[in-house]
């Protein structure tokens, strides 16, 4: 679609230099920062859909979401991996087993 915009001066020699230095037209150039624009606002657009589907289903929580959210924050708190390997059989008291950096040493959960 072709349309027909102002802008100032200044905002047109920048985006001049910048297509040259990205080899791109400007037009190319205006339709990818006007995306990039787009996108940054549309976390608000998917807030208020989960605001819609929480008005439609309601927001009352059960005991045993309760319970798992709480388990995952004290994970969380504590530093913890959200989800621990299956390691048989278990690994010595002493430590767990360091993979890439993504577990921490000391003694596993209870």
């Amino acid at each position: 679609m072709k349309t027909a915009i102002s802008i100032p001066d200044d905002v047109f020699e920048e985006a001049e230099r910048l297509a040259a230095e990205l080899q791109t037209s400007r037009s190319q150039l205006y339709s990818r920062a006007l995306q990039e624009f787009v996108a940054r606002h549309a976390p608000d657009r998917l807030t208020e859909a989960m605001n819609r589907v929480v008005d439609e289903v309601g927001s009352e929580i059960d005991e045993f979401s309760q319970r798992a959210a709480y388990r995952v924050l004290e994970r969380v708190r504590k530093g913890w991996p959200l989800i621990w390997p299956l390691i048989w059989p278990p690994m010595p008291r002493k430590g767990w087993l360091l993979i890439s950096g993504l577990l921490p040493t000391g003694p596993a959960p209870r």
